[in-house]
């Protein structure tokens, strides 16, 4: 029996090398991936792909590009694709939106693209968690900045300002006091001229009580609303350091996390994998939920190590075949993003004693194990290309601000 042909689209960043060697680390694959040309740097890209592809190939126009669908179509046909699975968070949202045109050819593993969108909103996410019994941080959408202005002169602070839909840190801002409130809420609005108002809005941001406390994860696959797996993590560090991706993480076991997070499920009947993200407030010990996000994770590495093979798992149960999980996944397994660390080091606050603790603490969390990392010393070239492409992006960004 031959392999199978599999593509994953808006994969060339962790998430999708994450998927491709898990993927191949099951084995029976021919892993293809498509990315958006962007000149010179795609072919750097191409010589430096990861051993877990075995081909990628350049897209001429990119997601939102109403012709994408003609290019997906002859890669599927061309390359004779059995699977097509979208890795990134635009990804998931464009081809869940082209899931029922793509389907005709092969099988899309992709959710929904209706309940992609409840989840990439966040104010439908939180009611949706409201109805399910599933505690949130208190939430309010103020319809305009009188409604913003009334609401500062009571509220406790901190106080956090989300954009409604958005990834990651993307469109998050803190505010201590009224005046910092009231001023969040202005670069919010102005910051949705320039929003596509899809892949991210910030023209009606919602407010929202800080949690004190940790991040934690609940990595989750289901089928039809039942939940078949689940794992749970602890962000050790972010970036940026107040909250976001996690940059350190560890896997650890919460029961507790792991039921809300099924009932979420069970609730919207969720197909598909899907990451939670809670924070276990300091205050009264009870988990509060941040947002749900319905896609592949930066640390899909560390839950495919820990024993749970999700991206493998997702073909099984396209093809009616048994699953396979085992009893229990690893525990107290670290990930490190190294690269993304060291750009941590300077954030502030900045003082000469700080920069030495944070060096010194990157350098300890060598000492942790067991540990995996981003970086694999079996597989280095996609490294090598991440930092050029770094590389490459400051230089033209001095360069920019140099001609401003």
């Amino acid at each position: 029996m031959g392999k199978i042909n599999i593509l994953i689209v808006d994969g060339l960043h962790r998430i999708g090398l994450a998927v491709a060697r898990s993927l191949k680390l099951a084995g029976g694959y021919k892993v293809h991936m498509a990315i958006q040309n962007t000149g010179w740097l795609s072919s750097v890209q191409r010589e430096l792909k990861s051993n877990a592809v075995d081909r990628i190939h350049f897209l001429p126009v990119g997601l939102a590009d109403k012709a994408i669908l003609y290019y997906l179509r002859r890669l599927i046909h061309d390359y004779k694709i059995d699977f097509l699975l979208p890795a990134g968070h635009h990804g998931t949202l464009y081809i869940a939106q082209l899931k029922k045109d793509l389907s005709r050819l092969c099988t899309v593993l992709a959710p929904d693209y209706e309940k992609v969108l409840q989840l990439h909103d966040k104010r439908s996410t939180v009611k949706l968690a409201g109805r399910a019994g599933i505690p949130c941080p208190i939430t309010v959408f103020p319809r305009n900045q009188t409604a913003v202005e009334s609401y500062a002169k009571n509220c406790t602070y901190p106080v956090v300002v989300k954009a409604a839909k958005g990834a990651g840190a993307d469109g998050v801002w803190y505010a201590s006091n009224a005046t910092q409130l009231i001023q969040a809420y202005q670069v919010a609005i102005a910051a949705s001229a320039s929003c596509d108002g899809f892949i991210r809005d910030t023209s009606s941001p919602l407010l929202q009580e800080y949690i004190p406390g940790h991040l934690h994860d609940v990595a989750a696959f289901s089928l039809d609303g039942e939940l078949k797996a689940a794992l749970t993590q602890k962000r050790l560090l972010t970036k940026p350091l107040k909250g976001g991706k996690g940059i350190v993480n560890t896997t650890t076991y919460n029961s507790d996390l792991i039921a809300l997070a099924g009932r979420f499920i069970g609730h919207i009947r969720w197909h598909g994998v899907v990451l939670f993200d809670f924070k276990i407030d300091r205050r009264d010990g009870i988990p509060k939920l941040l947002e749900v996000n319905p896609r592949f994770w930066g640390t899909t590495w560390l839950t495919t190590c820990a024993g749970f093979n999700f991206p493998h798992n997702l073909v099984l149960a396209a093809r009616r075949q048994p699953l396979y999980f085992p009893p229990k996944y690893q525990v107290d397994l670290v990930c490190r993003w190294p690269l993304y660390e060291i750009g941590t080091i300077l954030e502030k606050p900045r003082s000469v004693a700080i920069i030495l603790q944070k060096i010194k603490d990157f350098v300890c969390r060598f000492r942790s194990r067991p540990t995996v990392y981003d970086i694999l010393w079996s597989d280095p070239k996609p490294f090598v290309a991440e930092v050029i492409t770094r590389l490459v992006g400051t230089w033209r960004s001095l360069i920019r601000r140099g001609r401003a």
